[in-house]
């Protein structure tokens, strides 16, 4: 009798070896999700902290602040404040956080800070505010 050996996997090793890979997935792929949500708010808050320095220093070149995030970067219009003015702040204009949306920058008249920065967070404008990052909470 001639007996011919068969090669290739069984269907209980081909089922054991999905198992070990999906329990591997199941492990890798929410540490994964968690650093990478962790990585975009820690850029966030570094391109807030960056952009309230620069303003900061601006502020302290020409007494007044920023009209937007792109008088970081090139001379303001007004002559007044043109004079005064030591830029650029930053080396280019920075208009999105960590999560890739659009920051949130204005002067405000008479509220508890003199300019509102922050971020609308994960979910992206429009998200309720406390999930905003700010750049007062920072």
């Amino acid at each position: 009798m001639n007996m011919q050996s068969k090669s290739g996997f069984s269907l209980i090793e081909l089922v054991i070896a999905i198992t070990i890979m999906a329990i591997f997935a199941g492990i890798a792929i929410p540490s994964y999700l968690g650093i990478t949500r962790k990585a975009k708010k820690d850029s966030t808050v570094s391109i807030l902290k960056t952009l309230d320095t620069a303003v900061s220093s601006f502020h302290g070149d020409t007494g007044s602040y920023p009209n937007s995030i792109s008088e970081l970067v090139h001379k303001p219009s007004d002559e007044k404040i043109g004079k005064r003015w030591e830029g650029p702040y930053i080396d280019k204009e920075i208009t999105s956080d960590g999560y890739k949306t659009d920051l949130v920058y204005r002067v405000t008249k008479g509220g508890k800070h003199p300019y509102e920065l922050y971020s609308w967070g994960p979910n992206g404008e429009g998200s309720p505010e406390e999930e905003w990052i700010n750049v007062w909470d920072i």
